[in-house]
């Protein structure tokens, strides 16, 4: 037969306990200790326990959520910084172990990302971390993620649009020197939008040649919105009804 007793406290980080049970001590049947019993431990300092970039998510301003072991909320802000530099905001809710950083834009594409925490970031107890931590996550390269119609597709619509998705924000300056149709289109409407850390390039032809297979081609004079190349380049055919 054993008895567990449990006791519940806030303890301070990176502090030694010792518990002392005298022989004073008894149970509920009046049993009592027949000698002292003492033990010590040593509680883990402030720190970051995991750190997530949800790489699941295809497009360019997907969070970045660090979990710590002390309650933190987002006036910890000032004291973290990214590199290469960018606006970013935090959440968090009350009474949690997590932030969350979201790019005030998006994250830079091709890109090892920095994250900085200074030693004096605190937890709500007000224990600060104690040393500078930076983490990292790689940004892909800007790419085309989906395509309408589908790269290969046979007998298509003659009245279908033509969309490019991309995981990333494009500049939308340079769509024009950066894509080509072939065969030339006679008449077409082009729209863009860019959300949610991608954009979307939307064609709507009067109407497409019968039978005919086309070609949509990605160039390097593409850009993304921090001015840099579209290295990867890519094409697509489809051929209508």
């Amino acid at each position: 037969e054993y008895h567990l007793f449990r006791i519940w406290l806030d303890l301070a980080f990176d502090t030694q306990y010792t518990v002392t049970i005298d022989s004073a001590a008894e149970t509920g049947n009046g049993l009592k200790m027949e000698f002292p019993y003492s033990f010590a431990f040593k509680t883990e300092r402030f720190k970051v326990t995991s750190f997530r970039t949800r790489e699941y998510y295809l497009d360019g301003d997907w969070p970045v959520t660090l979990r710590f072991n002390g309650t933190v909320d987002t006036q910890v802000k000032e004291h973290i910084s990214i590199d290469p530099a960018l606006p970013f905001w935090l959440s968090s809710s009350s009474s949690s172990n997590e932030i969350t950083i979201y790019p005030s834009t998006v994250w830079m594409p091709d890109t090892v990302i920095s994250v900085q925490l200074a030693k004096s970031l605190p937890e709500a107890g007000g224990t600060t971390l104690g040393h500078d931590t930076t983490l990292t996550f790689n940004m892909p390269a800007l790419r085309v993620v989906q395509t309408i119609p589908n790269r290969g597709q046979f007998y298509v619509d003659r009245y279908e649009r033509i969309n490019i998705r991309f995981n990333n924000v494009i500049d939308e300056g340079t769509i024009e020197s950066g894509l080509k149709i072939s065969p030339p289109l006679a008449f077409y409407e082009m729209s863009t939008s860019s959300y949610g850390g991608s954009t979307e390039i939307r064609i709507n032809p009067n109407v497409l040649e019968a039978a005919t297979e086309y070609t949509v081609s990605l160039n390097d004079s593409l850009k993304d919105v921090f001015g840099r190349d579209y290295k990867e380049g890519y094409r697509f055919t489809f051929t209508t009804k």
